[in-house]
Parts: C-alpha cells; structure tokens; sequence
C-alpha cells in the first residue's frame, strides 16, 4: 500500500516540469540580452513550483462536474498539442533528419558519466515509464464513475494505447527535426543545460528564420500540457489518500477522509498532497539533482505496487476471484 505514496512524488515531479519547461522558454527568450540569458535560481523556482501547487489545489476544489470538464480539456490539450507539434516542426525545420538516423543512431553523452549502452537504454525505459504514469487515475476516481467497477479499466486501456501512440509521433518529429545534436552531447555548448525539446524547437525555427523566438508561442504546448499534468496528478493523488483514510490505513485518516458537502471533493486530502509535494521540494534549495532523484524513484515505486498483485496472482491463480471487468486471465 505504502508504495502507491510515490503518487505524492508524482505531484512534485509533475510540477517542477513546468517549472523546468518555464525556465528553459526564460533562458531562451532572453540569451540575446547583453549579460546573457535569464535563469531563475532555486529559490526562484520554489516559489513557482509552490505557487503552481497552490493553483493546483485551489482548482482541486471545484466541484466535480467542473473537475470532469477541465480533465476533458487537458485530454484534448494532450493529443491535439502533439500533433501541432510534429506538423509545425516538420514543416519548419530546414534540415531534417534521414528516418535510418533516427531510429538506429545511437549518441552516448560523455557528459554524464554513463558509457555503456545497455545501462542508457535502461534509463531511457525508465523515463519512458514516467511518461506512462497517470493511467491508473480511473482507478483512483472509480467512485465518482458511473458503473465504475465495469467502466474504469477500460480508461486505463485507452490511456495507455494513446500515450504509446502520441508519444511516438511526438518523439519522433522532435528526433527527427535536431539541428545539430553537438548541442547536447557537447558539455561545452552553451545551450546544453537548456530543456532539450525547448532548445530542439528553438533551433528548427531559428534554421528558417534566423530567430527562434517564434517557436516560443510553439512552446506554450508543452507547457499547457504540463499544467494539466500537475493539475490532475493532485486529483489522482488526493483520490489515493481519501481512499486509504477511509480505510484508517494512514496517519490522520480523520482529517484526510472529510468530504467538502458542496463539491463532494475530499478538500482536506487534496491540500494534505500539495503540502506533501512541496515538502520534498524543498531539497531544490540545495540543487535539482537530489530532487530528481527522489522523485525519479516514484516510477520504480508505483510499478511495483501494482506488480506485486500481478505477481501473488501468477503464483496462486485460484485465490483471486475475477471482478465485473477483466481481461480473461
């Protein structure tokens, strides 16, 4: 049970990509300027990342009918966003790379330390698993689902079918429209602690019109996409936390289990997971890198907590009674 918390870790590595995202989209916009580009410091992007946490809950609270409708939206945000970006990329970008080079070429980065192949691949799955995450939200909000024990696996399907397949179109136009890939591989480039999807976007419409400024207004994309991301990881969460409250499974179950009588929204719960998201920001004071890592093990977290049933079902399969939905096995 305990390791479905990394949900928490989902809430704060969901926001600090905003304000990652954020802070490349600043550095880029203002490299031109006389003392070179602006880079908020690590107080700086606490205070956004606690503002954005704030928003997030503050939204949390609306009521159900209108959480429904902004989820609709961040959906539609989501697909129709990558889209634009694979069209206005490949339409922009003045080099384009061959399809052989963007599906077989390999580029280590000396940079980081790591020379083994096998080793990078393996870091790579575990970021693409990042990007799978949120799949199980119908899980979390199967109570306010109409039929929800016949209905909720189903999203948890389609989420899945359409990550894979956004995503791909997604990352192969950004592969596929690079400039010059020294700019992140070489240590020594000036632009290599930048976002590389900013920076990509930022060369493809600076090699056509000698200005990557434009590709700020493309940026936005990314950018919305991440806000949804923040804003319905603290629905999923607080979801998560009501749930194991109701079941006195936590700390405090008594506050985290009262529902607010004019949204229906567990108020409490949703500011108990933004008050535990900025928490484990707070080592941003100190650098990114110890943030990242903690939040980087929510994936390896949540991955077990649902393998762990998958794997106590294969070993006693008649212990388990199938529910309303299943796959037939």
């Amino acid at each position: 049970m305990w390791l479905d918390f990394v949900q928490i870790a989902f809430v704060a590595g969901n926001t600090y990509t905003f304000v990652e995202v954020l802070a490349a989209m600043m550095y880029l916009a203002t490299q031109d300027q006389p003392s070179g580009g602006y880079s908020p410091s690590n107080s700086m992007q606490l205070y956004i990342y606690g503002g954005l946490l704030v928003i997030y809950a503050s939204v949390n609270t609306f009521t159900l009918k209108s959480l429904t409708q902004v989820a609709r939206i961040g959906a539609i945000w989501q697909v129709a966003g990558a889209f634009v970006i694979a069209v206005t990329l490949l339409s922009v970008a003045e080099k384009r790379q061959k399809w052989s080079w963007v599906l077989t070429d390999f580029e280590p980065n000396p940079a980081s330390g790591i020379t083994s192949p096998g080793y990078i691949c393996l870091l790579g799955l575990l970021t693409a698993c990042w990007s799978f995450t949120g799949y199980d939200s119908a899980a979390h909000l199967i109570e306010e689902t109409i039929s929800g024990d016949l209905t909720a696996g189903w999203p948890m399907l389609y989420a899945i079918i359409t990550s894979f397949t956004v995503g791909l179109l997604y990352l192969l136009s950004l592969t596929a429209t690079i400039q010059d890939i020294t700019t992140f591989t070489d240590p020594s480039a000036e632009l290599a602690t930048v976002s590389y999807v900013a920076q990509i976007m930022w060369d493809a419409f600076e090699s056509r019109y000698s200005s990557g400024h434009a590709s700020l207004v493309l940026m936005m994309v990314p950018l919305g996409s991440c806000w949804f991301c923040g804003l319905l990881s603290v629905t999923s969460a607080s979801r998560m936390l009501y749930g194991f409250s109701r079941d006195q499974a936590v700390p405090f179950w008594r506050i985290w289990t009262h529902v607010d009588a004019h949204s229906g929204v567990p108020v409490n719960a949703v500011w108990g997971v933004v008050a535990g998201a900025f928490v484990m920001s707070l080592p941003l004071l100190q650098g990114v890198t110890a943030f990242l890592a903690t939040t980087s093990i929510a994936t390896v977290g949540l991955a077990l907590a649902y393998g762990m049933p998958i794997g106590l079902h294969l070993i006693n399969r008649n212990s388990f009674e199938p529910g309303p939905f299943t796959l037939g096995r």
